[in-house]
């Protein structure tokens, strides 16, 4: 919902948004009797067509204020302040000045009071016209002392408004001669949620004779309320609110400590008894005390032998159990025991923080792997803050819980997210070192776990926390025995892809960044392993460990190479190292039909697959974006989405053949370019006898001289080879998207399933095969 934060709509009206991003405020001057000084300026406010233009206006406007004399600047700075939207530029403005002018303060709460009575004193016969007052009403309230002053001097008038528009908005709900419209339904929820909103804020700022004669208005609310909580489509924010409305009117009418009842349904009146039938009606209760009981209260008062707080605690749980399934219900307890963490910081009696750890930690392991983004979000934070509060108890001398926290945590399934999560939320707590202290093996394992897709992100997370706070607390030799030495096992032992190698390398920049001494014990294994590199995976080791000393900025002070006669990159690799690395690259290249080369990325070892190369491209960012409208072709290799077309493995349908005719026909572009483009340029069909600084320079400027040269005319031919035959099946299926497969189906339907005769027709007039 979006609170107290409502756009108001203003219909049909002319005038037009400017970059401001907010409409002109419409009013009429007709009831201002106003000097000619002040009309002039009141009229060009009025024909202003934006709020560029009204802003400078009405600046002139407030300036000539001078004292209470003058009303009509008063009256006009209130209309405009309840016209305008909230946030809008003009009602923001007026709000700083009447709160910086106290001589203003209060002549316009005055105003602003009267305003109010006068639009209230109309009884509405649409929601719309509800909507329209509540808005405007809502906004004074919002940080805004002179605001909240005047709805003070009209708090009974307004709570009456207010309680017949929640009844307004409740018969429409349940009336079952008018169907509404879903857009209705979502403004008649935000209505009464706003409405709410001001009840709660009236009943809490009432004093004693204020509230003795609202009490008389709390039956049909609390009728109301029971009705919104009971709808099924009412959203769950609303009923928060219904439910912290109903238990601060309960407080009022039965007793400061009548809130135990909600714990004790015996003891209930039928009022409080019929919302506790209900799973969401009750959770909304239960997350009410939370905010309307002080947690004094709720640690200090015992309900069957225990501190209500921890029966509070056990009965949200509960819930949570029973409606697992449900996802506004699982969501509420959620926020509810979001809510309740933070209470830990307030508790006195360490037991009690201690049992609601336990509770807490117990609820945090099922559903940090919530399908729910929002549920895991919330266990995370809440998580974070029962850590925090396990670590504020280790610095006071007791580590039980936090060893406790840490045993648990060691039990937990490595295969799962919650793992990584909570160790994230221990380092960033307690320090890598606490923890790999009590965990010796845990960066080992945490490196293992980035082979696993599913679980690659949050133990990257783990990963960079780990090696942030260790680098800041350990020594040189140290870190390179739990980082440099376990990071490169991993790398030679388990072949991990371009992903896996980026992650290890980003790790390793942190930790020479942080501890610059690891440098040097990052050049001797390079030098090292000149004699070890026939293996492809010690080739990416080096040239990892080569792409670490440059990313970090260590290179920087490494000598130069001695000449041009030199066999090694500043005394530490030789390039024929370099060049054996140069040679094991792949190029993506992306052509148009006119041999053009539109893309180049070479920035990838050879072992790195076609699949990776295109999902890491620049290109495909562009795609994503919008950026590029076309479509590419691709062999099997790529993955056919909405906009890469890729051939069928084992067509069927005469469609699919004919569309693997045209795909392959059309995409034998490709080879012709690369073709032209090493003809063009010889260096390419050999070894790159080049430092590696240069290697992918070259290949990218060949590029751009291969597309100078065909804006030129400069025609080469390509190597002589047989044209392949075109085979309409391919040995490997690439993986289909959703979305690309309704693309695909969407393709064979429109524009494959055509016949035959003038389909081989329009291919031979594409070919330049016609006379």
């Amino acid at each position: 919902m979006n609170g107290l934060a409502l756009r108001i709509s203003r219909g049909s009206d002319s005038k037009s948004k400017k970059s401001i991003g907010f409409s002109p405020v419409n009013i009429s001057i007709s009831s201002f009797k106003t000097s000619d000084k002040y009309h002039e300026l009141f009229q060009k406010f009025a024909d202003a067509t934006s709020t560029d233009e009204q802003l400078p206006i009405l600046r002139k406007i407030v300036d000539l204020y001078r004292d209470a004399i003058d009303t009509d600047i008063i009256k006009f700075m209130v209309v405009v302040f309840l016209q305008a939207e909230a946030k809008h530029p003009l009602k923001c403005f007026i709000a700083r000045h009447v709160t910086k002018n106290s001589n203003l303060q209060e002549p316009f709460t005055s105003v602003l009071a009267s305003q109010i009575s006068t639009r209230i004193s109309v009884e509405p016969t649409h929601y719309k016209e509800y909507e329209d007052v509540v808005s405007k009403v809502a906004t004074c309230i919002e940080n805004f002392n002179a605001g909240v002053a005047a709805v003070r001097i009209v708090e009974i008038e307004l709570g009456t408004y207010l309680m017949n528009c929640l009844d307004f908005c409740v018969d429409l709900l349940l009336s079952e001669s008018k169907t509404l419209s879903p857009t209705e339904k979502n403004e008649i929820f935000t209505l009464s949620h706003i409405t709410l909103r001001l009840l709660l804020h009236i009943v809490q700022k009432a004093n004693d004779e204020s509230l003795s004669e609202l009490i008389p208005l709390f039956i049909i609310i609390e009728l109301c309320i029971k009705d919104l909580m009971m709808h099924n489509d009412v959203p769950m924010d609303t009923k928060s609110v219904c439910g912290i409305l109903f238990i601060s009117m309960y407080i009022v009418k039965n007793g400061p400590d009548s809130w135990l009842q909600v714990l004790n349904p015996s003891t209930c009146n039928d009022s409080l008894l019929g919302l506790l039938e209900a799973e969401a009606s009750q959770l909304c209760l239960y997350s009410a005390l939370i905010t309307v009981v002080s947690v004094d209260k709720l640690e200090a008062v015992y309900v069957k032998g225990d501190p209500a707080i921890l029966s509070l605690l056990s009965k949200i749980l509960e819930i949570g159990e029973r409606s697992s399934l449900e996802s506004t219900v699982i969501l509420g307890v959620a926020r509810t025991v979001h809510q309740m963490s933070k209470c830990l910081q307030k508790i006195t009696v360490r037991s009690t923080g201690l049992k609601i750890v336990d509770s807490l930690v117990t609820f945090a392991w099922s559903h940090l792997d919530h399908y729910m983004d929002s549920v895991r979000h919330l266990t995370a934070q809440m998580l974070a803050t029962v850590v925090n509060y396990c670590a504020k108890l280790d610095r006071e001398g007791d580590d039980s819980a936090l060893c406790k926290l840490l045993s648990a945590l060691k039990s937990l399934d490595t295969s799962r997210r919650s793992y990584y999560v909570s160790v994230s939320c221990l380092v960033s707590e307690v320090g890598a070192g606490r923890v790999l202290h009590t965990w010796p093996t845990l960066i080992q394992d945490v490196l293992g776990a980035l082979s696993s897709q599913h679980i690659q992100a949050s133990a990257t997370v783990c990963l960079e926390s780990l090696v942030s706070s260790d680098a800041r607390s350990c020594g040189t030799e140290e870190l390179q025995a739990r980082w440099l030495r376990p990071v490169l096992e991993h790398a030679a032992r388990s072949d991990p892809d371009c992903t896996v190698i980026n992650i290890l390398e980003n790790l390793l920049v942190t930790a020479v960044k942080l501890d610059r001494g690891l440098i040097r014990y990052i050049i001797p294994y390079i030098k090292q392993s000149h004699e070890n590199t026939s293996k492809p995976m010690d080739l990416k080791c080096v040239l990892m460990l080569l792409s670490v000393t440059r990313k970090s900025g260590a290179s920087d002070s490494l000598p130069l190479s001695g000449g041009d006669g030199s066999d090694e990159w500043r005394g530490v690799i030789g390039y024929e190292v370099l060049r054996r690395a140069a040679i094991d690259a792949v190029d993506e290249a992306v052509c148009d039909a006119k041999l053009y080369i539109r893309d180049i990325d070479a920035r990838w070892h050879g072992s790195t697959n076609d699949s990776t190369v295109y999902h890491n491209s620049f290109l495909r960012a562009r795609l994503d974006n919008n950026k590029i409208d076309g479509h590419l072709l691709g062999d099997s290799a790529y993955p056919f989405g909405r906009y890469m077309m890729t051939p069928f493995l084992n067509p069927v349908t005469n469609a699919e053949k004919l569309y693997n005719e045209a795909q392959i026909k059309t995409r034998n572009t490709v080879e012709r370019t690369f073709g032209v483009w090493k003809r063009r340029f010889a260096c390419l069909s050999q070894q790159l006898r080049l430092k590696l600084d240069h290697t992918l320079a070259v290949i990218v400027a060949t590029a751009v001289l291969h597309n100078i040269a065909l804006q030129q005319n400069d025609t080469v031919m390509a190597d002589s080879a047989p044209e392949d035959e075109v085979n309409v099946t391919e040995s490997i299926q690439p993986p289909i998207t959703s979305e690309g497969n309704r693309f695909c189906q969407l393709l064979l339907e429109q524009y494959f399933r055509l016949v035959k005769f003038f389909f081989h027709k329009y291919l031979e007039v594409h070919n330049g095969n016609t006379k």
